[in-house]
């Protein structure tokens, strides 16, 4: 594809970060997502970005592997994004999300979006206080932060949570423990340089 691999610039400040990001590499299309094979694959993870493109990918996967596991990160709003809401078998939300719909309190959005996604886990990540999540039989659960004993860099502290809740849930691993190792994985990742994966030790990290 055209385009060059985003830039950030992170200023860290105290117990904050200012992240200025520059994103010169186009979306994903349908029509490229198309040529993927589905077959060799067990779970898909979208990021709920260009909405009427992905709306064609979920599509097209529900159509090929109606069986396949599917999940959708909703960071941010994005003009349309609900319609997609009653296709994923995991929703996992940030705060901005939440916020946007008009919720403070996890536990408040989680219960609003089991009742217009009761075919989804649905999850939410929280910062410091963890993660929460509700499954699609409507059991809530809940997992703390695992802070390091120092914390280095939380770039990329999210899509490490991420990958480990998915990795549990691929596994077969209930929700809640799920969550568990989504927390423990990204606070892991907060206490290197980087990611994981680069890091000394990063295979027994990863297991």
């Amino acid at each position: 594809m055209p385009g060059r691999p985003p830039t950030s610039s992170i200023q860290l400040a105290a117990a904050s970060r200012t992240i200025v990001h520059y994103r010169d590499l186009p979306e994903l299309t349908a029509k490229q997502f198309a040529a993927i094979e589905l077959a060799p694959f067990d779970w898909i993870h979208f990021e709920g970005r260009n909405v009427p493109e992905l709306l064609k990918m979920l599509a097209r996967v529900r159509k090929m592997r109606p069986g396949l596991s599917v999940s959708l990160e909703l960071e941010k709003p994005r003009a349309g994004i609900e319609v997609a809401l009653d296709q994923p078998d995991v929703l996992i939300c940030l705060r901005g999300y939440a916020r946007h719909c008009g919720h403070e309190e996890p536990l408040d959005f989680l219960d609003w979006l089991h009742r217009r996604s009761p075919q989804a886990h649905a999850v939410m990540a929280w910062g410091e206080a963890g993660a929460y999540g509700l499954s699609r039989q409507g059991q809530g659960s809940h997992s703390p932060a695992f802070a390091p004993p120092r914390i280095v860099d939380t770039l990329g502290a999210g899509d490490t949570f991420n990958a480990g809740l998915i990795g549990a849930l691929a596994e077969g691993e209930s929700l809640v423990r799920a969550l568990g190792k989504g927390c423990r994985l990204a606070g892991k990742e907060c206490g290197v340089f980087g990611f994981l994966l680069h890091s000394e030790g990063a295979a027994s990290t990863a297991q």
